[in-house]
This record gives structure tokens, C-alpha cells and sequence, in this order.
């Protein structure tokens, strides 16, 4: 995802750089970051926001993807 980000940043024409951050919607339970259950994806307690972010290097935002599309 990290590395998509980065792909998709250069394909807009903007730099990764000028992204403050990441936003990502997941399907499950989410809090604070981390996918506490998520039945679609068969993830349980996931600090997936966490894990990210040390990959991407920018704050990375994780909230239910219905919350997300609202």
C-alpha cells in the first residue's frame, strides 16, 4: 500500500512529499488505528494504521470504510 501510494502520487502529477498524510477505510471494527475485527478481511487486532505509517512514512488516518464513504 505504501508503495501504491507513492505510485499513485507520481501518476497525479504531484509529489509524494506535498501528501500531509494517509487515509485508508477498512471494513470492521476500527479504533484508534487498529482493525479490532474485521470479518472481510479475517484481521483481529491489527495495528494496521502503525504498521503503515513505518512503511509510507506520513501519519496514516484507519476508520470503518462505511464511515469513510458517509
Amino acid at each position: 500500500i505504501a508503495q501504491i501510494s507513492r505510485q499513485l502520487a507520481i501518476e497525479g502529477g504531484v509529489s509524494y512529499e506535498e501528501i500531509p498524510d494517509i487515509g485508508i477505510g477498512a471494513p470492521g471494527m476500527i479504533c484508534e488505528g487498529v482493525i479490532l475485527y474485521s470479518n472481510n478481511l479475517q484481521l483481529h487486532q491489527v495495528p494496521f494504521a502503525q504498521m503503515l505509517q513505518k512503511y509510507a512514512g506520513k501519519p496514516v488516518f484507519l476508520e470503518n470504510d462505511a464511515n469513510t464513504a458517509a
